[in-house]
Order: structure tokens, then C-alpha cells, then sequence
């Protein structure tokens, strides 16, 4: 089967059954690596069992060959001196059981005791030979008679040895074997666990794309950018999924068109009808929030050094607070700091701005700059105004709110940039408040390093 083929039938399975799949191949290799060590286990504990039941038979056979041996021996010798015929008889018996024994342990050692076997045979045929002569003859050959008597409890011994060097053979061989699959069953192992984990990665890699183009849309959705397209590559229910993301993106992006036209069509008419100029104010007011939020989440971060960029900002407005007789200070700094530099101008241009409005002639603002909490920075912005009413102070960053002048001449409702301001610092993940002092207006940014 070729690759596109077996892509597009991955891709007709769900998240869940390529889970199980997974799981599946995986297991099933484990398993069947456990099954493959089993059986190679079993047939070196049957080769095992084996050798010892050979080695066992072999040590019974040599045994009984030298008890019947021995008896043998003794009743040659008992009719040698009494001559009688039961001694003779008992010779015979010994004999014909010696020879079964013999005959298992050539079974045993098929090859390597053929001349030691039929030396034995020579030996008790010359000995049953000589047993069945008359008395007068077998004076004469009493020699040779000894001589075969010694020779079989020798040839019995050679017999011993030679089984326990096959026995020991067996055995060097018997562990050579399990050495042997020992190492062929370590590789085998080593072989599953790194295929099960490179199968665990491809599948976690590629189950994990959708899943981050599915986080990659979202954030997309929350920040109000609408404009890509969303398209989820991957398993069946995932790619349904985007496809319903990709409809209700469709469905808020006609929504935010209709909102926008919806404004801008009240701003046109109320630009047109009778207001006056705080009228007028008030809808630049709204026109200008609005366009802050569409664009307060399109972050762009650079390396902004703080205190150089609020410096900037300090002696653009030169002409605005030295006019009153206002001294502003900065002081404090951090490194340098992954920031969205427009917004950041705006924000501490909105700051210095209130500040110096609400300041009293020859007042002092002051800017602290300092370290924050894992190495962000921490803004504060203070002024020697007539600072905030208590009742309007939780309503300082809504724009709409309808709060009573803070100086002669200013007309009602909270200033604007502030709102804007919050919008821009909480779209690069920090935070604005007005903290309580007993004079004056203290606002304090807080923003983290996420360069």
C-alpha cells in the first residue's frame, strides 16, 4: 500500500481510535517480544532437562555396569577356587545383566566409547571362555584369567571418565546456547523498546500538529484575528472540529464587520446632527476606543530598554509640563525587555500626559522603574494632583463611566487613554492599576519578559 493511501485511510480515523492504534501496536510489540522471551526460555529449560535426565541415565547405566561388574568378579573367582557350577551360573547372570548395562551406555555414548565397549566385550568373552574349560585347563590359563578380571573394573573406569567429560561437553554447550539467546533475546528487547518508543513519538507528533493548529485558531479567535482561514490537518473529528472553528470565525468576523459599520454609521449621524463640542469629544472618544481594542492584540514584540524608550517619551512632552513649571523624574531601570514599542509609547505617553493635566504648577511626577516578579518590570507612575474620588477610583479604566470633573474645566467621564492603555498592556500580558496613596494618583505597570 502506498504512503497517500495510507494517509488517507489514518486520516478517516478519529483522534480516539489512532489513540487506540497506538496503544495497540505498541502493546502488541511488547507483547509479543514477551512471547518470543518466553518460548526462547522454554526451549533452554527443555534443553536443560534434557541434558540432566541424559546425564542422570548415564551415571545409572555406568553405575550398574560396574555393581554388576563387581559381582561378575566375584563369582569367576568363587568358581575358580570351589568349582562350583551355582558360582558358574551366577557368573553367567552378572554377565548377561553387565551386558544390558553395557549395551545402554553405548546408547548413551554412541560414538565416542565404540573401542572402550568392545574391549569390555573382548575381555568377558576371553574370561567366559576360560569359565567354561575343564578344571585341568583353566589351572593353566589362571593368568590370563586375572589379567581379564583387572581389565574390566579399568575399562569400566575409562567408561566413567569419558561420560563425565560428555557431560561436561553437554553442559559447555548448554551454556554456551543460553549465553547465546540471552544476547539475542537483550537485542530483541532493546529492539522493541526503541521501536515502541519511535512509534509512540511519530504517533505523538503526529497526532499533536492537529492539536497545536487547533490552539494556533483559537488564539486567533480570542485575540480578534480573523482574517486566516482555518484548516486542521489530521484525524477525522479534529478536522471537523476546525471545520467548525473555520465557520464560526466566518461568523464573528461578519459580526465585528457588521459592529463596526453599526458605529461608524451612529458617528456619521451624530457628527451631523446639532451636538456640541462634548458631544463631538465623546464620539471620537468611542471611535478611538473602539479601534484601540481591534488592535490592542496584534502584539509585535522587540528589545525595548525601558528607561531609554520613557526618557523619549519624557522630552517629547518637554513643552507640555515645563510651561506649568512641572519637573518630571525618572529613575530606576531594567534590562532590556521584549515589548511592543508603539503601544508602550502610547501607554506612558497617556500616563505622563494625565499626570501633567492633573498636576498643580511647579508639581513633581515621578516614574519608578524596577525589577519584577521573574524578571518583568514594574512601573510606577506618580503625580501630586487631586488624585481620583474614592467612589470613581474601580471605574478609572472604564471609558464610559460618567464621573465627576476632577479640575475646573474638564468635562465628565473617565479619560479615554487609560482605557486604551489597560487594553495595550493586558494584550502583552500584564497588568495597570491606580493604587490607593493619600494624595495624587499612583499607577503602577506590571508586565513579564516573554521575548
Amino acid at each position: 500500500m502506498s504512503n497517500p493511501n495510507r494517509i488517507r485511510i489514518l486520516s478517516r480515523c478519529s483522534f480516539r481510535q489512532l489513540l487506540l492504534v497506538a496503544f495497540l501496536l505498541i502493546a502488541g510489540l511488547l507483547v509479543a517480544t514477551s512471547v518470543r522471551a518466553l518460548f526462547t526460555l522454554e526451549s533452554v529449560a527443555a534443553h536443560s532437562r534434557q541434558a540432566s535426565r541424559q546425564a542422570v541415565d548415564m551415571t545409572e547405566h555406568l553405575q550398574r555396569l560396574q555393581e554388576r561388574t563387581a559381582a561378575m568378579e566375584r563369582a569367576a573367582r568363587q568358581f575358580l577356587v570351589l568349582d562350583d557350577p551355582i558360582f558358574k551360573a551366577r557368573y553367567q547372570e552378572a554377565a548377561a545383566q553387565a551386558q544390558l548395562s553395557l549395551d545402554a551406555v553405548a546408547a548413551d555414548m554412541p560414538n565416542a566409547a565404540k573401542d572402550i565397549i568392545s574391549a569390555w566385550k573382548s575381555n568377558r568373552a576371553a574370561l567366559t571362555q576360560v569359565l567354561q574349560q575343564p578344571a585341568a585347563q583353566r589351572s593353566s590359563a589362571a593368568a590370563d584369567v586375572q589379567q581379564a578380571l583387572a581389565r574390566l573394573p579399568a575399562l569400566n573406569q575409562q567408561l566413567s571418565d569419558l561420560s563425565d567429560a560428555q557431560i561436561g561437553s553437554h553442559n559447555d554447550v548448554l551454556l554456551e546456547e543460553l549465553d547465546q539467546q540471552r544476547a539475542m533475546l537483550s537485542w530483541q528487547v532493546i529492539g522493541a523498546i526503541v521501536l515502541a518508543v519511535l512509534l509512540a513519538c511519530v504517533f505523538g507528533l503526529w497526532l499533536s500538529m492537529p492539536l497545536a493548529q487547533l490552539e494556533a485558531a483559537i488564539d486567533r479567535l480570542g485575540s480578534g484575528r480573523f482574517d486566516t482561514p482555518i484548516a486542521i490537518q489530521g484525524p477525522a473529528d479534529l478536522r471537523r472540529l476546525g471545520q467548525q472553528l473555520d465557520w464560526l470565525q466566518q461568523r464573528l468576523a461578519r459580526i465585528q464587520a457588521e459592529k463596526i459599520r453599526f458605529i461608524e454609521n451612529v458617528a456619521r449621524r451624530l457628527r451631523t446632527s446639532d451636538a456640541g463640542g462634548g458631544q463631538q469629544r465623546q464620539i471620537a472618544d468611542v471611535l478611538n476606543y473602539h479601534e484601540a481594542v481591534l488592535q490592542a492584540q496584534q502584539v509585535h514584540r522587540l528589545p525595548v530598554d525601558v528607561r531609554v524608550l520613557l526618557n523619549k517619551i519624557v522630552d517629547d512632552h518637554r513643552g507640555l509640563y515645563e510651561a506649568r513649571g512641572i519637573r518630571v523624574e525618572v529613575s530606576g531601570s531594567v534590562a532590556m525587555m521584549g515589548l511592543d514599542l508603539t503601544k508602550m509609547e502610547y501607554v506612558l505617553g497617556s500616563l505622563l500626559s494625565n499626570a501633567v493635566r492633573f498636576s498643580p504648577p511647579a508639581g513633581v511626577v515621578r516614574f519608578l522603574i524596577a525589577q519584577g516578579g521573574r524578571g518583568g518590570l514594574q512601573l510606577d507612575c506618580i503625580d501630586q494632583g487631586p488624585g481620583v474620588a474614592e467612589e470613581d477610583a474601580p471605574y478609572i479604566f472604564d471609558p464610559f463611566h460618567p464621573a465627576r470633573p476632577s479640575a475646573p474645566g474638564d468635562r465628565p467621564g473617565m479619560p479615554v487613554s487609560l482605557a486604551i492603555a489597560r487594553e495595550y498592556i493586558e494584550a502583552q500580558h500584564g497588568g495597570i492599576v491606580l493604587l490607593p496613596t493619600p494624595g495624587g494618583a499612583h499607577f503602577r505597570i506590571v508586565l513579564p519578559d516573554e521575548y
